[in-house]
């Protein structure tokens, strides 16, 4: 029986091959989709799943939300906590410390890179988490010091086809390290992100820093902790506090209180902490909102297969009727276009999984994944994607077949079948479906692009496409800075020099205490390091008082505020100037300068209170603002200079307009997502029109026939075929537009600062959709209307 009706399927196939292939494209174009997004959300929902004791390890993280107003939430806590925990609580199996380093310089003979995930791990990194070794013994790769344990990122990069075990890599010039092992893998799975892993004992407290590694109030090191049993971190929390009263200063203790928590929270829940930059971090929005675009993509999909079958179930009613003169019950002709239905899901699931192969390094790259899927990924999932392709099959197919089941035989075969209401109302409700979709999606796509544009073009306070961040990473910065700016300086496209902080968004959050305020009274501000020049070179206004200046020994001790710092306390600009202010607890200085308030941060976040000081830690960008009317030449320039400042080091530079790019990434990568599916929702929703308009075509020759006979233009003709169309796509539009709304809002409330919902863009997307309904239909509908009618009555 079964093989009686696929010689059926194959044969209705070639009889009717375009519209079949349309049913067939569109629904592997909406699979290939589908099959894209999955990876991208299973490769989500895996993060941080592969370790065995994931069920036990728990991240220390302290939190000053709850006891003081505008308090930080850190990721990070202080070096003895961590060993600590372990020696007085029973709880606690063990502890493993991170200290991610900043840009630091890795050299073997001549090649030399800036690396920027390097991580200091305490000896038992390998055995809390689950990072399998190529070569090495987990146990041991860390111990020693002076050891590291390198990705093979990085054996390709320093080593190529070399052994490197045993072998050395330079650190900063100084410190050699010795590779004791080598990942099976680059880790993609996991918010840790590293290149190489440095034994903690290797450490040491960088230039300037007043700590130690006994200093329980220096806060930034990740602290992970694995409990006996998942149920000791309750018993745990409750003793956390009694724990911070112990060891930390009243003060302290009194302002912040420790948490644990979950390893499977880190990754998706870890937006609003500070000091967790340095961890990659999921988006659930993402994850939910393309799982709703895959099941929309297949609803599109199954609405093409479901419209287009059901029209063309009126044509098919001789075979019908005549299969039920000859014997047929209904319930075989229903499982025989079932069998159909779900014969085509199937071929069309593997058209659409060589769609995807096809094309996924670019699916992939924009998903932000870097594995292409081979066959042994298909394998694994391939029940799930069998099965989905089946019930597609099944839900598109059943009313089509249910319709056709119950034809009148003589009246079919006489062909005097006629779409009933019910059946006429279910199409348009399809077709409305489609194109509800479409319009959110092109609604999506365009005020997503409206708001990535009014991010590009907004001013932000600052020069942000002028200056350039150049890194100069050596212990005696401060001592070449002078010879160096003065080489600099006489470069004819360098207008202006300092160095400090290049806006990348790596500003620390410490405790900032004027004059007269209690600490009770203050909270932490955001931190910037600046030199001489810094706020004139980055094009930062002043409103009151003055830059950082050469010409005042004392200001390697000032303070410059922004406007919301200075009026957190309660002065204007120009009270603001002469206040005494303690930064961090451990520094002093005096406010010379209040800056308008730029944007340091994303346009995410609102304007937030900001400190600048001039460090007394190693700095390590000069920040030159240049000509820019010939960028590569003043590049070309600056390269030449920096050979005869620093010719050991590599000229490694970027724009500050780069870094302030990296801000939106993820609204980019969101960007070119909804336009990719939203391209498909059109495709899919243009190629189910022309099928459908095709075979309405098919039936109602005779009636176009008659229509020229009797005198009717092709402009009528056209415009009776297509009408019905229009008015259904205008609804679809109209009933799309509080959706959009409420979805567009939604999503712009991430933003503090962004563009108004206009209906430019309501009128744009029924713009777009009709014209390319239009396109979609007009061939079909012209060729209708230009046809011979004699040919036309001939033939029915």
């Amino acid at each position: 029986m079964f093989t009686s009706y696929l010689k059926i399927f194959f044969r209705s196939f070639a009889n009717s091959r375009i519209i079949a292939g349309i049913n067939m494209l569109s629904l592997a174009v909406g699979l290939a989709g589908v099959i894209a997004i999955f990876f991208y959300v299973r490769h989500e929902l895996q993060v941080d799943t592969s370790h065995p004791a994931g069920d036990r390890i728990f991240r220390l993280t302290y939190d000053e939300t709850t006891k003081i107003p505008n308090g930080r939430y850190l990721a990070t806590t202080s070096p003895p906590m961590g060993p600590t925990l372990v020696r007085e609580y029973p709880e606690v199996e063990q502890a493993v410390r991170l200290r991610y380093t900043d840009d630091v310089i890795l050299e073997r003979e001549e090649k030399q890179f800036y690396e920027k995930e390097l991580v200091y791990a305490d000896p038992g990194f390998f055995t809390l988490f689950n990072f399998p070794l190529a070569q090495g013994n987990p146990r041991t790769v860390l111990q020693e010091p002076n050891s590291i344990v390198i990705t093979p990122a990085l054996v390709d990069r320093y080593f190529g086809t070399e052994d490197p075990i045993g072998k050395n890599l330079l650190l900063e010039g100084e410190t050699p390290l010795t590779v004791t092992g080598v990942l099976a893998e680059n880790p993609t799975q996991s918010h840790l992100k590293f290149d190489a892993l440095i034994s903690f004992s290797t450490f040491r407290v960088p230039y300037g820093y007043p700590v130690n590694l006994e200093s329980w109030g220096w806060i930034s090191f990740h602290t992970y902790l694995m409990m006996n049993q998942p149920e000791d971190a309750i018993s745990l929390r409750s003793k956390l506090d009694d724990f911070m009263a112990r060891h930390l200063t009243p003060e302290r203790a009194a302002r912040a209180e420790l948490r644990l928590q979950p390893l499977s929270d880190i990754y998706f829940h870890s937006g609003n902490m500070l000091n967790g930059q340095q961890n990659a971090q999921g988006n659930l929005l993402y994850v939910y909102g393309l799982s709703v675009v895959a099941i929309l993509l297949i609803l599109v999909a199954g609405f093409n297969y479901m419209n287009i079958a059901t029209a063309r179930s009126i044509r098919k009613g001789k075979e019908v009727g005549l299969r039920k003169i000859l014997g047929a019950r209904p319930q075989s002709i229903l499982w025989q276009f079932l069998t159909e239905s779900v014969v085509l899901a199937i071929i069309s699931l593997l058209i659409g999984v060589l769609l995807f192969q096809t094309f996924a390094p670019f699916l992939l790259e924009t998903l932000g994944l870097e594995e292409t899927p081979v066959w042994i990924d298909y394998l694994r999932i391939s029940p799930l994607l069998l099965g989905l392709a089946v019930i597609i099959g099944l839900l598109a197919g059943l009313y089509p077949a249910y319709l056709q089941s119950r034809f009148a035989s003589i009246e079919a075969i006489k062909g005097k079948l006629k779409a009933g209401k019910s059946s006429l109302r279910i199409r348009k409700l399809l077709i409305i479906s489609q194109f509800l979709v479409t319009s959110i999606l092109i609604t999506g796509t365009l005020l997503v692009q409206q708001q990535m544009h009014y991010v590009q073009q907004k001013a932000l306070g600052f020069a942000k496409e002028e200056v350039l961040a150049l890194q100069m990473q050596t212990p005696d910065f401060l001592e070449r800075y002078p010879q160096a700016r003065q080489v600099l300086s006489q470069n004819p496209y360098v207008r202006q020099v300092s160095a400090g902080d290049p806006l990348n968004g790596d500003y620390g959050s410490v405790p900032i205490v004027p004059d007269g305020f209690s600490r009770e009274e203050t909270s932490a501000m955001h931190l910037l390091g600046g030199y001489f020049d810094y706020f004139t070179t980055l094009g930062v206004n002043l409103v009151s008082g003055r830059d950082f200046s050469s010409a005042h020994p004392t200001d390697t001790n000032a303070i410059i505020l922004n406007q919301m710092a200075a009026k957190a306390f309660g002065w204007t600009a120009e009270e603001a100037l002469g206040k005494q202010i303690e930064v961090n607890e451990d520094q002093q200085g005096t406010v010379i300068g209040v800056t308008e308030d730029f944007h340091f941060k994303s346009l995410h976040d609102p304007i937030q209170p900001l400190v600048t000081i001039v460090p007394r830690t190693r700095m390590e960008y000069f920040l030159l603002r240049i000509q820019t009317s010939d960028v590569p030449a003043a590049i070309a320039s600056i390269q030449a200079d920096w050979d005869r400042i620093a010719p050991e080091l590599p000229f490694n530079f970027s724009f500050i307009n780069e870094a302030v790019e990296q801000r939106y990434q993820a609204d980019e990568r969101f960007l070119k997502l909804i336009g990719i599916f939203s391209t498909l929702a059109i495709l899919l929703a243009c190629m189910g029109l022309y099928g459908l308009i095709a075979t309405m075509v098919e039936y109602r020759v005779r009636e176009i026939g008659v229509r020229k006979v009797l005198g009717a233009s092709i402009w009528q003709i056209s415009t009776l075929l297509a009408r019905q169309f229009f008015i259904l796509l205008l609804l679809a539009n109209l009933l799309a537009i509080p959706v959009a709304i409420w979805a567009g809002s939604e999503w712009l409330n991430g933003f503090t600062y962004h563009t108004g919902i206009g209906w430019s863009v309501f009128f744009a997307s029924a713009a777009l959709t009709l014209l390319l309904a239009l396109f979609s239909i007009g061939h079909q509908t012209l060729k209708a209307a230009m046809g011979n009618p004699v040919e036309a009555l001939k033939d029915q």
